[in-house]
């Protein structure tokens, strides 16, 4: 996640994302292959909150939650449409 993407701004093709783990590997290893302790950053803003993480772990926890909230509801309505036949 991108703070511009994040933003509604578009990313450009070609753009070089990074995964960032939102609590420091160093502070919970056992959370280092958590996916809900990550997202995509570009490079530079991966560079930017390096060293900051505490400063971004919630907006990164809000942002984790309700990406999984929108995967859940197309999940939901996925099955809704299978179940009345819908393909």
């Amino acid at each position: 996640m991108c703070p511009k993407r994040a933003l509604g701004e578009k990313v450009s093709w070609g753009v070089s994302l990074e995964p960032h783990h939102i609590i420091r590997k160093i502070e919970r290893p056992d959370l280092i292959h958590e996916v809900d302790n990550g997202v995509t950053l570009c490079t530079a803003h991966h560079e930017s909150v390096t060293g900051q993480e505490a400063a971004f772990v919630v907006r990164f926890s809000a942002y984790v939650k309700r990406m999984n909230a929108r995967a859940a509801a197309l999940a939901d309505m996925s099955g809704f449409a299978d179940a009345a036949g819908c393909a």
